[in-house]
C-alpha cells in the first residue's frame, strides 16, 4: 500500500501490478475460506460504489482497483471504518491540494465543480496541480482500519 501511495503522490498514477499485489496479498492472508470471502465481497462491494464515480470521472481507475484491493486486507468486519478513513484523509488532502494551488488551478477547480453540477461530468481539462492522489487516502484509510484506531 505504501508503494501504490508513493506512486500516486510521484506520478498520479498507481500501476495495476501493484493493485493485484495488494489484492492477492490479501486474500492470501486470509486464515480461512470465511476470511477470504469476506475479503472478496469487501472488494466487490467498493467496485459497486466506485465504478459509477469512475464513470463520472470523480476518481480515476487506478483508485478503484485500489480500494477494491485494499478492502481485501479490511475484509467485511472493518469496512465501514475503512471507508469512512479513506474519506477523511481524501478531504484533508483534498484541502491541502487547494490549498496550495495557484489562482489559475482554482479557476479550474471552480469550472469543473459548475460542469459537473450541471452535466454531472467535469467539461473542464484538469490540472495536475488540483489532483488529488486518493492512494495516499486509501492506504491511510486501510491502515487506520486494520489497526483498529477507530473501531
Amino acid at each position: 500500500m505504501a508503494v501504490a501511495a508513493a506512486s500516486d503522490l510521484a506520478s498520479r498514477r498507481i500501476p495495476n501490478a501493484l493493485s493485484l499485489t495488494v489484492a492477492v496479498a490479501g486474500l492470501a492472508a486470509s486464515t480461512g475460506p470465511l476470511q477470504a470471502a469476506s475479503g472478496l465481497v469487501a472488494s466487490a462491494i467498493c467496485l459497486a460504489l466506485m465504478l459509477p464515480l469512475w464513470r463520472r470521472r470523480a476518481i480515476g481507475g487506478g483508485d478503484v482497483k485500489l480500494l477494491a484491493a485494499a478492502a481485501a486486507w479490511v475484509r467485511l468486519e472493518h469496512l465501514f471504518v475503512f471507508g469512512l478513513a479513506v474519506a477523511l484523509c481524501g478531504g484533508l488532502l483534498a484541502l491541502i491540494v487547494l490549498a496550495r494551488a495557484s489562482a489559475a488551478e482554482l479557476r479550474l477547480v471552480r469550472a469543473n465543480a459548475v460542469a459537473s453540477l450541471a452535466m454531472s461530468r467535469p467539461a473542464v481539462a484538469r490540472s495536475a496541480g488540483t489532483s488529488i492522489p486518493y492512494g495516499v487516502a486509501i492506504a491511510l484509510g486501510a491502515a487506520i482500519a486494520t489497526s483498529g484506531a477507530l473501531s
